[in-house]
């Protein structure tokens, strides 16, 4: 999905897959080049998440990056004044909502063994086999596996209690 007429501004642009739009050296393909600062921007915040796998590199600078480049187009078009106003937002509360890193809060996890909340490492955001968010790490101290569940389970069916004789 993109901006209309745009080869790089959207969600889930096919870089490396399917219809590619790029060479191997990350280089646009002659029929997929940026139509105006504003694809240009986004091009290069692309190429930048395929260069960075690490989502705290991400956030805080490809889309920081990327804020910066659509603040520093000189003179915009009426076309660009529009797309920038919609891509900056965007990408703005996806820096503070959508995709966040693991911050040091997270990194806090109760461990059984140790009986306390400790520092963990290596953490990954995972999912269980019904499908429930979770957080798997290991504990500084005692070496031991930890996980955190993230959310609750929505569509879970309570079934009220018959009172007897009614």
């Amino acid at each position: 999905m993109h901006l209309p007429r745009h080869n790089f501004t959207g969600p889930g642009t096919q870089l490396l897959w399917g219809k590619t739009r790029l060479n191997p050296d990350l280089s646009y393909k002659d029929w997929s080049k940026p139509i105006n600062r504003v694809d240009e921007a986004s091009y290069n915040h692309d190429t930048c998440y395929l260069k960075n796998k690490d989502t705290k590199i991400r956030n805080e600078v490809c889309d920081k990056n990327m804020i910066e480049e659509l603040d520093a187009i000189k003179n915009p078009t009426i076309r660009e004044r529009i797309e920038r106003g919609i891509v900056k937002p965007t990408i703005k509360a996806k820096k503070m909502f959508g995709m966040r890193s693991l911050e040091a809060k997270d990194s806090i996890i109760y461990c059984v063994k140790c009986k306390s909340h400790t520092k963990t490492k290596d953490i990954k955001e995972t999912v269980t086999k019904n499908n429930r968010p979770i957080l798997k790490g290991i504990c500084v101290q005692c070496g031991s596996k930890k996980n955190r569940f993230l959310g609750q389970i929505i569509n879970r069916k309570v079934t009220p209690l018959k009172k007897k004789g009614s």
